[in-house]
């Protein structure tokens, strides 16, 4: 359906202030696991995804909410609009897991101090919205009268069926709960539970639809002792958070993910599969396990978890006989991305921790991270791209010094201290041979004094070589 035909059709239905039932009918598909990029899961069915007049209506109904928010006095500090720090609709679920991690690193750079963190996950929470409820919330909210009326007609008398292979069940009519994978639903339920807010300062509740965080912010063991059971490590929105912040079982648990998947790219490959073919598999089912929410955990992994992730993707390259992107690569150019919308979205709820530079058009790194504001872990999200690209830049000014410099042999390798070293020397001689020459002390043809030049900066170099210390050796160059 196209957009002016969709846009069209809401505006009919929300003249009559209901919504036609073929509009919001579901039909059920099984559907391989190979196809989960095309379906969406809910409640043990996959529904096909297909751009029908229900889905384009979801998505318009969606802008209206999100373009009309509710006024900000009838909404608790922590939900004064759809998306704030405490209410991350819409985000993605790294925007999630680095809020938790900043609220929690940013208390526990202070002394004295450490977190509980408690993980919410409502068991069938958009089947048990009841819609009479919702619509007086929205009510008490401001909405528009019509715009609530239009809700409710969506969500009561919904006509469900399944579809199995050739056969049909018999259809159910539903009038309560929001249908699952309708991107109104999760707006939906964040507004029926808008009014869940914390009672305590300290205290910070972080809502991702369904999906709630209670994080306790304790100082100096202000709290009341009561016993709390403690687990070592939890899976939360796909990563695993130990109870140190440390992340080698999550690198783990994505290696074996990401090795299995090696079996069927080496199955392709012995079909005789063209390279493209194989890049696409490898896009779509290794590199989106290697980089699920990697802005959010690789910036502190060790260094052995970083080989283990990348030894994956160098068999992957053998495997397509291609050269493909390296793990450090898939962060810095998430991370990058990730600031860049973070800049450009005022609304989000981190858009305060990041400020431009005055020059930010001409300048290489045009964001900023405010200090002040940001935990370590924060501050790490460029931290490793600003230092790449100076590695980069001191590699190349030491690799064009390296040219100017006259070894035997000419390939021969040398330290940056040797390198400096010897460039220091051969300013120093070459300002002396200026100096005398000047005073008409020595008179040199160029081919003469190309050969003393020469011939100098190689008896510097064997004796650099003589005197130089085991640290400065070819293995000192990085």
């Amino acid at each position: 359906m196209s957009t002016e035909t969709a846009a069209s059709v809401f505006t009919e239905t929300w003249l009559s202030d209901r919504v036609p039932d073929a509009a919001i009918q579901l039909d059920g598909l099984t559907v391989f696991r190979a196809d989960r990029n095309a379906a969406l899961c809910a409640c043990g069915l996959c529904y096909e995804r297909h751009e029908h007049a229900g889905s384009c209506l979801h998505k318009h109904s969606r802008h209206v909410l999100c373009g009309a928010p509710p006024p900000p006095r009838l909404l608790r500090e922590s939900t004064a609009t759809f998306r704030t720090a405490e209410t991350l609709d819409a985000c993605s679920t790294d925007d999630v897991i680095a809020t938790n991690l900043h609220l929690s690193l940013t208390h526990l750079d202070n002394k004295d101090t450490y977190v509980r963190m408690l993980f919410i996950d409502f068991s069938s929470a958009f089947n048990t919205i009841i819609p009479q409820h919702l619509i007086e919330k929205l009510s008490l909210l401001g909405l528009n009268t019509s715009l609530c009326n239009w809700i409710l007609d969506f969500l009561t008398g919904r006509p469900q069926s399944v579809w199995i292979g050739n056969s049909f069940s018999s259809t159910t009519t539903l009038s309560t709960g929001a249908p699952q994978g309708c991107v109104l639903s999760p707006l939906l339920f964040t507004l029926l539970t808008h009014d869940c807010a914390v009672l305590h300062s300290s205290n910070h509740i972080v809502k991702f639809a369904d999906d709630t965080t209670v994080v306790g912010l304790i100082s100096k063991n202000d709290e009341d002792r009561s016993p709390v059971e403690i687990v070592n490590s939890t899976k939360f929105l796909g990563v695993h958070l130990a109870e140190n912040f440390t992340w080698s079982l999550n690198t783990t648990s994505i290696s074996k993910k990401a090795q299995q998947d090696l079996y069927f790219l080496r199955s392709l490959k012995k079909a005789h599969l063209p390279s493209p073919i194989l890049t696409m598999f490898y896009r779509g089912t290794i590199e989106s396990v290697l980089s699920s929410c990697i802005t959010a955990w690789f910036g502190n992994c060790t260094v052995s978890d970083r080989k283990t992730l990348q030894w994956i993707v160098r068999i992957a390259e053998k495997i397509i006989g291609i050269s493909l992107p390296s793990i450090t690569d898939m962060y810095t150019t998430r991370c990058i991305c990730k600031a860049n919308s973070i800049v450009d979205d005022p609304t989000h709820p981190s858009h305060t921790l990041f400020t431009l530079l005055p020059s930010w058009k001409e300048s290489s790194y045009p964001v900023c991270i405010n200090d002040a504001h940001c935990p370590s872990m924060t501050r790490k999200v460029l931290s490793n791209t600003r230092e790449r690209w100076r590695q980069q830049s001191v590699n190349s000014a030491f690799a064009e010094l390296r040219k100017l410099i006259p070894t035997h042999p000419p390939e021969k390798k040398l330290s940056k201290n040797e390198i400096l070293r010897l460039a220091m020397r051969y300013i120093t001689f070459l300002l002396t041979l200026l100096e005398n020459q000047s005073e008409g002390a020595t008179e040199h043809s160029p081919s003469s004094l190309i050969t003393l030049i020469t011939g100098n900066m190689r008896n510097l170099s064997s004796h650099t070589e003589t005197h130089s210390p085991a640290s400065s050796s070819d293995g000192a160059e990085t």
